[in-house]
């Protein structure tokens, strides 16, 4: 009998003895497996390791496994991919899932694989783009309706997750017709989705009819009823969205979150001592994404202070956090004998000149306990939490009085004359730093500034005050002689941003920090907002700077919409006819 032969006999054996189960008499068969079935020997034993169900046991023998050999039969790496997943060691979920879409590119399993890392991972771009990938290949490899409905439920939570709604709401309008073709593909997280997104795009209705629709035991899920609020507040409902966090209370919902989305809503319906004592769950949440600092002092809850050292320290953006600051007044009158502001560093210079009877220094370690320098503070508090003491102390959250102004020349040293010599010199503003999905409904785009320049007359000059300014934008607005743009990075140079702020008669800006760095210099501001932002907290007028006009959006406005508002708002307040 040939080698070939014996080998092909051996590997007979060993496949009837797995089949029968007799385990022990397989290993003692495998022992006699000569060299050149050392691969084969070894892919019997993780038969052998899964059929005793010790996952964690698999995964190191696969560890081993794919180590020692290259050429593995994609079935093997399909199964170690999905063994991975449910271990949760993403890391080598993705290595294998890589392997394997070197031989296949197209391989189910493994995009599957790389979807679910990347949203458990919470790498939420990823997760979109791996999503829209797989639509993308399935069309082109012309898969059945079953694996095209998966992909765009797919997209459809990554979309969410991401803050686009259109494109969730779009994915759940092709994707709602086939519920009772594919029941097992549609999961609570589904609906949970598509009732945020129809919610967040005002199509209250929509969003109670597939609430209606879900039987009791979907409907009394924890994704679903995590859901529910959210419909009533972006309609304005304010007691159902109240009941529908009341309704959660027994459910298994994470509590954290919803206290912290309950105080959000809170606030943004005017609700603001209740709404302030939800916001200081945010210690708790693990996806806030300012660090809980620790100290051996305790927390300040508003004792008096005299003889006493307080730090405060900062939390949040640069905007958050001179927002916040606006509330130091509530500590400076408990009479203290050192007060530290810890800021992020590139607003030091500012907040220093603001609050020039405090040290202001760059924020700290989170662990401060043992370390010397925080031990004669009596105190703490972050800077969010003032609104809390403010309230507490007087019931209301005050107007910022702590007002700064510009060097009398300081207009003419910072602008050409063409721009200084204008009626009115105009800040502008239009977006954030970084335009994510979940952010961009809230801004303008430079296009807007551009249909502005063809309404405004040409007595009014226009200062670039964008951060972070793209070439293409850029470029767009340089032909304008009656457009000035700062030769400055002012995503890192805040106070100069703060003195070219400072010098313009009006601004108007989208709700970034040039709101408070204007609004620090007393200079009216023009912004807009969405109706029940929590910044506004319910009131009618906004309540952090007494120079600031707010124009209101209602949930999904329409840009052209705002931008005509807004010109309205201007013509009044630039004395245009």
């Amino acid at each position: 009998m040939t080698q070939k032969n014996q080998n092909e006999k051996l590997i007979d054996k060993a496949f009837d003895l797995l089949e029968a189960g007799k385990t022990r008499q397989l290993r003692a068969l495998l022992k006699k497996f000569p060299a050149s079935l050392r691969q084969q020997a070894e892919e019997f034993d993780l038969q052998i390791i899964a059929s005793e169900d010790k996952p964690e046991k698999l995964s190191k023998a696969f560890d081993k496994y794919l180590e020692r050999y290259e050429n593995v039969r994609l079935s093997n790496l399909e199964i170690a991919v999905r063994l991975k997943i449910d271990l949760i060691e993403y890391d080598q979920a993705l290595e294998i899932a890589d392997r394997i879409l070197i031989e296949d590119q197209y391989n189910q399993t493994a995009i599957n694989a790389i979807y679910v890392v990347f949203v458990n991972t919470k790498q939420k771009e990823k997760a979109y783009e791996t999503a829209t990938k797989m639509l993308e290949v399935w069309e082109m490899l012309d898969k059945d309706e079953e694996h095209l409905v998966d992909a765009k439920l797919k997209i459809l939570l990554a979309a969410t997750t991401l803050s686009m709604f259109h494109e969730a709401a779009d994915r759940w309008s092709e994707v709602c017709d086939h519920q009772d073709s594919y029941p097992h593909l549609f999961a609570s997280e589904h609906y949970a989705c598509a009732l945020r997104s129809l919610a967040n795009l005002g199509r209250t209705n929509d969003a109670v009819a597939v609430l209606d629709s879900l039987g009791p035991d979907m409907r009394s899920s924890d994704n679903v009823i995590g859901a529910i609020p959210s419909i009533w507040f972006f309609a304005g409902e304010r007691e159902k969205c109240y009941e529908a966090y009341d309704e959660m209370e027994s459910s298994t919902v994470d509590k954290v979150e919803q206290i912290w989305n309950r105080g959000l809503s809170r606030l943004g319906f005017g609700d603001i001592e209740e709404g302030l004592e939800d916001y200081e769950i945010r210690w708790k949440w693990p996806d806030f994404p300012s660090a809980k600092r620790l100290f051996a002092n305790p927390l300040w809850m508003g004792e008096d202070l005299t003889d006493k050292r307080i730090l405060i320290w900062n939390e949040q953006g640069i905007g958050d956090q001179l927002l916040f600051l606006t509330l130091l007044p509530v500590v400076l009158s408990k009479n203290p004998t050192e007060v530290v502001v810890e800021v992020s560093k590139k607003i030091i210079p500012l907040v220093q000149r603001w609050y020039p009877e405090v040290t202001v220094q760059s924020d700290g370690v989170v662990d401060t306990i043992g370390h010397q320098n925080y031990e004669r503070f009596d105190f703490n508090i972050p800077s969010g939490t003032l609104m809390l003491r403010q309230f507490e102390e007087h019931g209301e959250i005050p107007k910022c009085r702590r007002l700064m102004r510009v060097p009398q020349n300081a207009k003419e040293k910072l602008l050409p004359a063409n721009i200084a010599n204008k009626r009115i010199v105009l800040g502008v503003s239009w977006r954030s730093h970084l335009i994510t999905d979940a952010r961009i409904g809230n801004y303008m785009s430079v296009h807007s500034i551009l249909r502005l320049l063809e309404l405004l007359p040409d007595d009014i000059g226009l200062v670039c005050l964008q951060y972070s300014l793209r070439d293409d934008e850029r470029e767009l607005l340089e032909p304008y002689e009656n457009v000035h743009i700062p030769d400055y990075d002012f995503f890192e140079e805040v106070d100069t941003n703060a003195f070219y702020a400072g010098v313009c008669d009006l601004v108007l800006t989208a709700g970034t920090v040039n709101l408070q760095l204007a609004g620090m210099y007393g200079v009216p501001v023009l912004t807009w907002l969405p109706d029940r932002d929590w910044v506004l907290l319910g009131q009618k007028h906004y309540p952090w700077f007494e120079n600031v006009v707010v124009v209101r959006g209602a949930v999904d406005w329409s840009q052209t919409a705002m931008l005509y508002a807004l010109v309205d708002k201007l013509k009044v307040l630039l004395r245009i006819n």
